[in-house]
């Protein structure tokens, strides 16, 4: 299961890592660099390693701001988690 946090772009945080779809993989190491995978027109970030689930896109930070903006809130350490309600 390859999982990831879903970014809030209104509230700028990110929410608690979850399932984003089925791979097939060995392993899956949360250890690789942070990318953004949109599924469902909700863009996601995730440290988890490839390979990403066919549901989701590879979104780029230099095509999107909203990317650029989730990887600078998973580079903040928890700085920018969403509230829990």
């Amino acid at each position: 299961m390859y999982t990831a946090m879903p970014v809030d772009t209104a509230g700028h945080c990110l929410g608690t890592y979850a399932p984003l779809g089925l791979v097939q993989a060995e392993e899956l190491p949360a250890t690789c660099d942070p990318v953004c995978l949109l599924r469902d027109a909700t863009l996601y970030v995730s440290t988890v390693c490839g390979p990403y689930p066919d549901e989701a896109t590879l979104v780029s930070a230099r095509d999107s701001t909203d990317c650029a903006d989730a990887l600078a809130l998973l580079d903040a350490d928890g700085v920018g988690a969403c509230e829990a309600e």
